[in-house]
C-alpha cells in the first residue's frame, strides 16, 4: 500500500518525510478504509483510500484532494464532501461519490448551499470526524511507525502494519 501511495503522486521518500492518515469506514461494512495524505497546506491535501480485503490484500479507491478539517462523509450517499480552496478568500465544496470501482468525483452534484455545508462540515468535525494521525515515513516504511494525533500528539489506536498490505 505504501509504495502504491507513493508511486500514484510520483512522491519518493527523499521528498515526502511525513504521512497523514485517517481510517473511516465509507462502504458500510463495518472494516474502516484507510486514507493515506502528503503533507498539504491551506488548500488542502492529496489522499488515496484504500479498501482493506479479509485476504490480507487492499484495493485502491482513488485519489482525493481536500483539507482535512473540511470534510464530512455522508454514509447514507455514500458521498465524500469536501472544501477546497481556490483562493485565499474563495472556495467550493466538492463531491466524490463512492461506487464499485472507488471514489469519483461528482462533475453535477446539483445546487448545493456552500453555507449549508459548512455547517454539516463543522458538525461533523466535532462529533464524528476520525483522528488524523501522522507518522514519520520512515518509521512507517520500516514497519515501526507510531501514529501520533495531528491534534494532541498522543500516540492513536491506528494498525501499524497495514500500511505494508499488498494493493490489489
Amino acid at each position: 500500500m505504501l509504495q502504491h501511495f507513493l508511486n500514484s503522486f510520483n512522491a519518493t521518500a527523499d521528498i515526502v518525510r511525513s504521512l497523514a492518515r485517517f481510517d473511516l469506514d465509507v462502504d458500510g461494512d463495518g472494516t474502516p478504509e484507510v486514507f493515506l495524505g502528503l503533507p498539504g497546506n491551506q488548500y488542502g491535501q492529496d489522499w488515496f483510500g484504500y479498501r482493506i480485503r479479509t485476504d490480507g490484500t487492499c484495493d485502491p479507491l482513488g485519489a482525493l484532494r481536500f483539507h482535512f478539517q473540511a470534510f464530512y462523509y455522508d454514509a447514507s450517499q455514500r458521498r465524500l464532501w469536501a472544501y477546497v480552496r481556490v483562493t485565499a478568500n474563495s472556495g467550493g465544496f466538492v463531491q466524490y461519490r463512492l461506487t464499485a470501482s472507488g471514489f469519483v468525483e461528482d462533475e453535477h452534484p446539483g445546487r448545493r448551499s456552500v453555507s449549508e455545508d459548512k455547517a454539516r462540515a463543522t458538525a461533523w468535525a466535532k462529533g464524528g470526524r476520525p483522528k488524523l494521525g501522522w507518522a514519520e515515513l520512515a518509521a512507517v516504511a520500516s514497519g515501526k511507525g507510531v501514529w501520533r494525533s495531528l491534534d494532541s500528539g498522543e500516540a492513536l489506536q491506528l494498525d501499524p502494519h497495514v500500511t505494508s498490505l499488498p494493493v490489489r
